[in-house]
């Protein structure tokens, strides 16, 4: 099997597409994917099954991407998509999210605990943060 290396998230997403088998049958989607996956993931050679907890919400994230890439809605909405990444995978994984937001002009809702200050100011953005819980 030829390895593949991803430079981006949009890489990766793409290849996510390469993999699945995706068919319609009677009004269903039915998804199939390829199994074991093994690939070059920023240079490291990895099983899917031997991804970290971080790696695993990474790629659910861009097969998400990749799935709403497909559909059409007219508004999103995802919740705690960033669970258990580090830093700059939050930080990688927002501006990816953004960046396909605005492109696709759908509204989108984000919900995460997590500190989203680094998120760009945007005229089509509207960041929303609770007060810390009293204690």
């Amino acid at each position: 099997m030829k390895l593949k290396k991803f430079n981006t998230v949009h890489h990766y997403r793409y290849f996510v597409l390469e993999i699945l088998h995706i068919v319609l049958f009677l009004e269903s989607l039915r998804m199939k994917i390829s199994t074991p996956i093994y690939l070059t993931l920023f240079h490291h050679l990895l099983h899917a099954e031997s991804f970290s907890r971080g790696e695993r919400s990474f790629s659910t994230l861009c097969f998400a991407l990749a799935l709403h890439e497909m559909t059409e809605a007219p508004f999103r909405a995802m919740d705690e998509f960033d669970v258990f990444m580090d830093a700059v995978s939050r930080k990688i994984s927002l501006d990816a999210l953004v960046d396909f937001a605005i492109a696709h002009g759908a509204q989108w809702m984000f919900i995460t605990p997590h500190d989203i200050s680094m998120v760009n100011s945007h005229e089509r953005i509207k960041k929303q943060q609770m007060a810390a819980p009293r204690s």
